[in-house]
């Protein structure tokens, strides 16, 4: 017994660094992104040009999900709560109290100067009214990285 379940451990080991060593090829700063570029630009004006239509077929292409609407609903949302192990809910609820806290030091506050008679500087900041952000499925982490700065801009 114990040879079996050593040997699932080390199968378990040798395919994480498999999945090691292609993340680490994938983000290697040496990486050329020009050749993935043509790509997303198509993904980007497909998207432009035919809207939530373009975003079904492309979840159905790259996470074989089949959407029929594209916004979560609040049901569904309470639904996931709902059915969500606890300790899980607590490791989300910690990771998003961390990332919030992050983008919070990273705001910045509007400033105005006078520069001269009757001319001011300044910056003003100011959030989007609407963000996307695609979470490929069972990604739950990524929609942590990209709504939560979201929601700190305001």
């Amino acid at each position: 017994m114990k040879a079996s379940i050593l040997f699932l451990v080390e199968h378990r080991m040798i395919k994480k660094l498999s999945e090691i060593e292609r993340e680490r090829e994938f983000f290697d700063r040496r990486h050329d992104l020009n050749s993935v570029m043509p790509v997303v630009r198509e993904i980007i004006t497909t998207v432009k040009k035919r809207g939530d239509d373009a975003l079904r077929e492309y979840t159905l292409k790259f996470d074989s999900v089949r959407l029929d609407e594209i916004e979560v609903s609040e049901e569904e949302k309470e639904a996931a709560k709902a059915n969500a192990d606890s300790e899980l809910k607590l490791y989300i609820g910690e990771a998003f109290n961390r990332i919030r806290n992050f983008h919070h030091r990273q705001k910045k506050a509007a400033w105005v100067e006078r520069f001269a008679e009757g001319v001011y500087i300044g910056e003003l900041y100011r959030p989007f009214e609407v963000v996307g952000a695609y979470v490929p499925a069972a990604y739950f982490s990524t929609a942590l990285m990209c709504v939560t700065p979201a929601k700190v801009a305001g």
